[in-house]
């Protein structure tokens, strides 16, 4: 028979023996807990860093938001360059259309027969022209020229007319190209 005092000493023994295993296996688990949070969070502050809070990821996102805005104004102007609706189905009658409406005084409707901008906007200056035609009293002088104005031909889209003086020379030419997206032609320049 064993001493009790034995016994309780073995058993303490035993429980202090086990109390340490599971405490080594603990301290493993807790230590390899703590070590992958380490590595989690060195990980998670990089990519913050790197794709948000440095001067190269602020960079970029500005890079970004302006190549969106670009494209978003592109296909804005031409959605709008679709829905115009100022302009012949030749370049004869886009000339025509834009004399008639000199004719009548109507300078703003004859500026919108002129090639809208990459916004799909008509250009300001084409008015502004017309207006200090006007001033100076040249819009007669103006539709009589435009209506001797004779093909002189193009290719594809665009589409060319003369004026000529009396010796046969040219001294003016207008140049229509054609709207891609509404497939009407614009007076390009004067």
């Amino acid at each position: 028979m064993e001493n009790p005092t034995i016994r309780s000493i073995k058993n303490k023994g035993q429980k202090f023996s086990e109390r340490m295993k599971n405490n080594g296996k603990g301290n493993r688990l807790k230590f390899t807990l703590i070590l992958a949070t380490i590595v989690i969070v060195v990980i998670t502050t990089y990519l913050v860093w790197d794709n948000f809070l440095n001067a190269e990821a602020i960079e970029r996102r500005k890079q970004q938001k302006m190549y969106d805005e670009f494209f978003q104004a592109l296909e804005e102007g031409e959605q709008k360059q679709r829905e115009d609706i100022y302009g012949g189905t030749t370049p004869q009658e886009t000339l025509d259309m834009f004399v008639s409406a000199l004719e009548k005084g109507d300078l703003e409707l004859a500026s919108k027969y002129f090639s809208l901008t990459v916004e799909g906007k008509t250009d300001p200056k084409w008015l502004v022209a017309l207006e200090k035609a006007k001033e100076e009293e040249k819009i007669e002088e103006i539709i009589s020229k435009i209506k001797t104005a004779s093909p002189a031909g193009g290719w594809e889209s665009y589409f060319g007319f003369e004026i000529k003086n009396e010796k046969g020379e040219i001294v003016y030419d207008i140049g229509l190209k054609q709207n891609p997206y509404s497939n009407l032609w614009k007076i390009e320049r004067i």
